[in-house]
């Protein structure tokens, strides 16, 4: 009976530390190493995944070396890097006798921590670009008069080079001169309306303003790889050429509307997926 009732206390001990509720040792990189192992040996897939997960939010050491100085971006370096068995040298000290379960803790804590700051950075900045986008609406329909006539992309080749030339002709009816404009070129098939590339085209009127009334045909080549001649475009029929007025500037330098370019679009774009992103940790 003795016997019996020693084996069931020893296989009773054994089940109380196994899996999440053993203990890391940290005093030795090899020791680190083996209870590690012995933790995820023991342990279930789920419980597995969640112990990787804070392992690797407990190893960095400054969120600074994300994106942003965030978390986000922080844990996507760290998790494209190295395993957490791989970081023994970060995490030896700070989880040196804690269970699988304390650790878990341990980084949903800070997870949601600096989740909880980058948030708000990031709010207070899509409040800010969310103002400067209505008031560029607001100030939009000054460019109105300013149209674009005819626009039109040709490729041509010179030699083993691709080179792109677009023409189009601007037009001034505004009441104002103009000295620089801000453009924006889209090119879409024109089948399926989707486009293939678009970037800025950004002409100063270097020679003599554009007065009141007055028009301007331009005809710009670009050779840059990767751009307007891409193989995507150069290769399809087909293609829509449109350009898009964004912004001018008058006589005194001064622009015309809020600015609030291509690039804050796009900056709005990426705040909004972090926010979910955050917004998703913090609910974990």
């Amino acid at each position: 009976m003795k016997s019996i009732l020693s084996i069931l206390v020893a296989l009773t001990l054994a089940a109380c530390t196994s899996g999440l509720d053993r203990k890391i040792d940290g005093s030795t990189e090899k020791s680190f190493d083996t209870s590690l192992a012995n933790m995820k040996k023991s342990a279930k897939a789920e419980d597995i995944a969640r112990l990787d997960d804070a392992l690797l939010v407990l190893a960095i050491s400054n969120v600074s070396i994300g994106f942003e100085g965030g978390i986000l971006g922080a844990m996507k370096k760290i998790s494209g890097s190295k395993s957490p068995e791989q970081l023994a040298d970060q995490l030896m000290s700070i989880i040196d006798g804690m269970t699988g379960r304390e650790i878990i803790k341990a980084g949903q804590k800070r997870k949601k921590d600096e989740a909880t700051k980058q948030l708000a950075k990031v709010e207070t900045e899509i409040a800010k670009l969310t103002a400067l986008r209505e008031e560029y609406a607001g100030t939009r329909g000054i460019l109105a008069p300013i149209r674009i006539l005819e626009p039109a992309l040709r490729f041509n080749s010179v030699g083993s080079q691709k080179m792109s030339v677009m023409t189009f002709t601007i037009s001034n009816g505004s009441d104002i001169g103009l000295t620089y404009l801000y453009l924006r070129g889209t090119v879409t098939d024109a089948a399926t309306g989707k486009a293939l590339f678009s970037d800025d085209i950004n002409y100063k009127l270097s020679a003599a303003p554009l007065l009141p009334g007055e028009s301007k045909t331009l005809r710009l080549p670009n050779s840059a790889p990767g751009k307007w001649n891409a193989a995507d475009i150069w290769d399809r029929e087909n293609l829509a050429f449109n350009i898009a007025v964004v912004n001018a500037e008058n006589l005194a330098g001064q622009k015309l509307a809020a600015s609030f370019t291509q690039k804050d679009v796009e900056r709005v774009a990426l705040l909004e997926a972090n926010k979910q992103a955050l917004t998703q940790m913090l609910a974990e």
